[in-house]
C-alpha cells in the first residue's frame, strides 16, 4: 500500500509539475478573470528614509498596474502608472493556439512603441517545444533549447 500511494503522490506530482501555467496561475489568480488593477506603494520609516536604503524619486511613490486576460486565462495587456496618474508605460501580448506567448509590445506614456519582441518556437513529436527564438524589434536576441526527458 505504502508503494502505491508513492508512486501515486510522484505522479500527480509529475503531471502538475509538466502543466503549463498560464497568466493567471503565473499570477496566483483563481476563477474568470477579466482584469486586475494592482496598487505597490513604497514603504517609508519613520525619519523619512526609503526602506532598504533606497532614496525618494519622483515617480517611484506609488506604482498602479493594470492587467486584462482572455477567456484563456493569458494577460493580454499591462499598463502601469506612475504616482501622478499618468500612464508609464503599456504593454500588449499575444499567444499561439497552444498558450505560447508570440508577441510583446511596449509602448511608451506617448502611446509610441517602444520596442516588439516576437517568439518562434519549434515543437517536438509530442508538441512541447523545444526551441525559442526571441527577436526584439525583428533582430534575434536569443535562442533557448530546451531537453525534455519523457518516462
Amino acid at each position: 500500500m505504502k508503494k502505491v500511494l508513492v508512486l501515486l503522490l510522484l505522479v500527480l506530482s509529475c503531471s502538475t509539475e509538466n502543466k503549463q501555467k498560464n497568466s493567471l496561475e503565473e499570477d496566483n489568480l483563481k476563477g474568470n478573470v477579466k482584469s486586475v488593477r494592482e496598487f505597490s506603494y513604497v514603504a517609508v520609516d519613520k525619519f523619512g528614509e526609503i526602506s532598504k536604503g533606497e532614496r525618494k524619486r519622483e515617480d517611484s511613490w506609488q506604482r498602479d498596474f493594470y492587467k486584462k486576460y482572455d477567456d484563456k486565462g493569458n494577460k493580454i495587456e499591462e499598463n502601469n502608472y506612475k504616482s501622478d496618474g499618468s500612464l508609464g508605460s503599456k504593454y500588449t501580448y499575444k499567444y499561439d493556439d497552444k498558450g505560447n506567448k508570440i508577441e510583446e509590445n511596449n509602448y511608451n506614456s506617448d502611446g509610441s512603441l517602444d520596442y516588439k519582441y516576437t517568439y518562434k518556437y519549434n515543437y517536438n513529436e509530442k508538441n512541447n517545444w523545444i526551441e525559442r527564438l526571441e527577436l526584439k524589434n525583428d533582430i534575434p536576441q536569443y535562442i533557448l533549447e530546451r531537453e525534455i526527458e519523457y518516462y
